[in-house]
């Protein structure tokens, strides 16, 4: 019998703009993929400090933040390259499947500038986990609000 030595963690996801204060969609974007980080205190590396029973950093995802920032996400990454709204809020948290969680986050019009993003990060407290570059940049207008849906997926590769 083989055992599965590889655990495969992805996480994506898509911009969906509102008339702000309804519910009518103006546009969504595709899925866009991101890096989950790896280095000491952040990404995946916080998943292993819970595991071994350290629990001087918070694992539970509490925000994200955007940027306008284009540089590639990298393992190294601790923050965004140049943050333009921080502490977006999580709306909505689900578990979809035992390998599968959703969590959405709400950008309302006065929370966001009306300009273009082309960064986005995920984090657990104060601590990146997941970071990536908005491709292609996306540009909030007047009066619309912005939800995005991150889904995150571990699996045995």
């Amino acid at each position: 019998m083989k055992i599965k030595e590889n655990i495969l963690a992805k996480g994506k996801y898509r911009f969906k703009f509102y008339k702000a204060g309804t519910k009518e969609l103006l546009r969504e974007t595709d899925w866009i993929h991101n890096l989950i980080v790896v280095n000491e205190n952040n990404g995946l590396n916080l998943i292993i400090k819970r595991l071994l029973g350290i629990k001087d950093f918070d694992l539970e995802i509490t925000k994200a933040k955007m940027g306008d920032n284009n540089t590639a996400p990298a393992d190294a990454d601790t923050d965004l390259g140049n943050v333009v709204v921080d502490n977006i809020q999580i709306a909505r948290r689900t578990e979809v499947t035992v390998a599968q969680a959703l969590i959405e986050f709400f950008i309302s019009d006065v929370e966001a500038l009306n300009q273009e993003y082309k960064e986005f990060g995920i984090f657990c407290g104060s601590k990146l986990f997941a970071r990536s570059l908005i491709s292609p940049t996306i540009t909030k207008s007047p009066s619309e609000d912005i939800t995005c849906e991150y889904t995150i997926n571990i699996a045995n590769a």
